[in-house]
């Protein structure tokens, strides 16, 4: 089984607005929708976790209905940062995937989900344990040894940038 993840848990508030950014409407659909909408057209995933801010549940479950979002089976609170969300969401599902099951790990805020690189990072878990989404560094990166000076730099082809969605085995240890 393939169960995505959808990190929903943060305010936004450096966003400045009245909600939480993965609320915000884009052409009369929240941003949080066209996420979810991707992993719900995706036939490799089996079900959606949403961890979701505490007090916008029923709004996240009447969403759901309304853009008819059938995989999503379970909405549950985040913490307090993205990693405790995170961990919220694999505890939730400790009595229901087993080690044969597939976390996505996702962020609710990132709505261009390419159906290739999803799938590919699936192929890759099932082969491998796990599966990262990652792109190349183009920029240059340098180590400073204070404000001013450089002590080397870090060839860019040896760099990755790492992005959502993430899979991993699921692991009950």
């Amino acid at each position: 089984m393939n169960v995505a993840v959808i990190i929903a848990g943060g305010s936004g508030q450096r966003m400045g607005q009245d909600i939480p950014k993965q609320f915000i409407n884009v052409y009369d659909k929240p941003i949080l929708i066209y996420t979810l909408e991707s992993f719900q057209r995706h036939p490799l995933i089996d079900a959606i976790e949403v961890v979701c801010i505490e007090g916008w549940h029923n709004v996240l479950w009447a969403y759901a209905k309304q853009f008819n979002i059938d995989k999503v089976k379970w909405v549950i609170s985040g913490g307090n940062s993205a990693q405790e969300s995170i961990r919220n969401g694999v505890d939730n599902l400790k009595d229901i995937c087993d080690e044969n099951d597939n976390i996505i790990i996702h962020d609710g805020i990132r709505p261009l989900v390419d159906d290739e690189v999803l799938t590919d990072v699936i192929e890759k878990c099932n082969e491998h344990g796990n599966g990262v989404t990652s792109l190349p560094y183009n920029e240059q990166i340098f180590v400073i040894d204070d404000e001013y000076t450089t002590t080397k730099y870090i060839p860019r082809e040896t760099l990755r940038r790492v992005s959502t969605p993430q899979l991993y085995q699921y692991y009950d240890g």
